[in-house]
C-alpha cells in the first residue's frame, strides 16, 4: 500500500503534477462539451435551411436552360 502513496506522491511533486493533469483534463473536457454544443447547433441550422429550401421551387441553371 506504501507503493502507491509513493506514486501518487511523486517524490514530492505529486501536487504539481497532478493539478496539471486536473487542469488539461478540465479544459480538454470543456472543449470537446463546447465543440458538441456547436456541432448540434450548426446540424439544426443546416436541417432548417435544407427544410426552407425544399418548400421553395428549384431554380433552374443556365446550361439547362440552354440545352
Amino acid at each position: 500500500m506504501e507503493q502507491i502513496g509513493d506514486f501518487f506522491m511523486m517524490d514530492g511533486y505529486g501536487s504539481y503534477i497532478w493539478s496539471a493533469y486536473t487542469l488539461a483534463a478540465i479544459v480538454l473536457i470543456g472543449l470537446f462539451t463546447t465543440s458538441l454544443r456547436f456541432l448540434r447547433q450548426r446540424q439544426a441550422d443546416l436541417a432548417s435551411l435544407e427544410a426552407h429550401e425544399i418548400d421553395k421551387p428549384q431554380r433552374t441553371t443556365r446550361a439547362a436552360d440552354e440545352a
